[in-house]
């Protein structure tokens, strides 16, 4: 670092505080940008998944009685009436010989069979 850097380095320092503050606060900006793109996307789900229910209601006459029943349902499929559903954990018998295999794989590593995963499947 020449003198003219590290001059600038310890302007920045003493007009910031620490390097590690620096730091902190671009950590804290990169959050808050990531905070805002969640909301932004759980918003725009929201709209898809009130369009959709809408599309079931005129075109197939479910209504908001069937989806609460279907929605407390999956909620309940961990054991807990939370709002929330639990991530199943472990790996899961080959469906051809049973031994365990990651969900992180397409195919049996012992007996090549093709695993196929739920459309939920977390």
């Amino acid at each position: 670092m020449d003198y003219f850097s590290f001059n600038r380095f310890n302007h920045t320092i003493n007009i910031h505080g620490s390097s590690s503050g620096l730091s902190a606060r671009a950590d804290a900006r990169e959050a808050k940008t990531e905070v805002g793109q969640l909301k932004a996307e759980t918003e725009r789900l929201l709209i898809i998944t009130e369009a959709l229910w809408k599309i079931l209601k005129e075109e197939h006459g479910y209504n908001d009685e069937k989806l609460l029943q279907h929605i407390q349902d999956i909620d309940l499929k961990d054991g807990k009436l939370d709002g929330r559903v639990a991530k199943q954990g472990g790996p899961k018998p080959c469906p051809e010989c049973q031994r365990p295999i990651s969900s992180r794989h397409f195919n049996c590593l012992y007996c090549g069979a093709e695993l196929t995963k739920e459309p939920f499947e977390r």
